[in-house]
């Protein structure tokens, strides 16, 4: 009783006191703690997309050549497929036989490999994802409308073909490139997305980056030597049929 009645007497705070009052800002900081932690959140916010960038970026690049990759060992499949009952890839060989057994009347001779592919397209694939790759002139995501001109149009395909091979022939051929420059015979982009490589189908159904040659744009082999050169063993000294995807209308 004693001690309330002390307690009752004592005087209100002075301003000396108020140091001693719990700090009134949110969550019980003071304004300073309060203000302070607002400055190192802004920093937190203004680094944090510059650190994840990079990140970002790397992965994404690593998921392009990624399905590239994927998308060439299913195109190379499909080829395969369509050599057992056509005793060898598509060609403009192959193409009277393709129409006879399938009715399909797609245009297979435009001179583009997505000509050469439409032949697989008749032959049975129902899906245009497969053809598909990030190339850097352009190319757009597949609609998947398989039918009469709509069939492989431009820009729906990524990869470069050589025209004429069977699995029979040197395992060290190269039958699918990309990212090749389709206003050139043999040169390749130099991407970051492929390593500033080229993503190859070889015949034995491997697929591999050609490290593409700064000094003229050529994919080449482990010795320095185009892999696209009529003197490689696999080519017998005559230059390959290369038919490049169709990027303009």
């Amino acid at each position: 009783m004693l001690e309330a009645v002390k307690m009752l007497e004592q005087p209100p705070p002075g301003p000396d006191d108020l140091r001693e009052l719990p700090p009134r800002g949110w969550r019980g900081m003071s304004p300073r703690q309060f203000w302070g932690m607002c400055v190192v959140g802004g920093v937190v916010l203004l680094l944090a997309p510059m650190v994840a960038a990079p990140m970002i970026l790397r992965s994404s690049k690593a998921a392009a050549r990624t399905e590239t990759i994927n998308n060439a060992k299913q195109l190379g499949l499909a080829l395969l497929e369509f050599e057992r009952d056509f005793g060898t890839y598509p060609s403009d060989k192959t193409i009277a036989a393709v129409i006879k057994a399938t009715g399909a009347t797609l245009d297979y001779t435009d001179g583009s490999s997505n000509a050469m592919f439409r032949q697989l397209i008749a032959y049975g694939i129902q899906s245009e994802d497969i053809f598909y790759c990030l190339h850097p002139e352009g190319t757009v995501r597949p609609d998947n409308d398989i039918f009469g001109r709509d069939a492989l149009e431009a820009r729906e395909v990524g990869f470069s073909y050589v025209v004429g091979l069977k699995t029979s022939g040197d395992p060290d051929t190269p039958v699918l490139l990309t990212p090749m420059k389709t206003t050139s015979y043999d040169r390749c982009w130099r991407e970051k997305e492929y390593r500033e490589s080229a993503v190859v189908l070889w015949l034995d159904h491997s697929v591999s980056l050609a490290p593409v040659r700064p000094l003229d744009d050529k994919a080449v082999n482990s010795g320095g030597v185009p892999i696209l050169d009529a003197a490689q063993p696999y080519f017998g000294g005559k230059w390959p049929d290369i038919r490049h995807p169709k990027m303009g209308p």
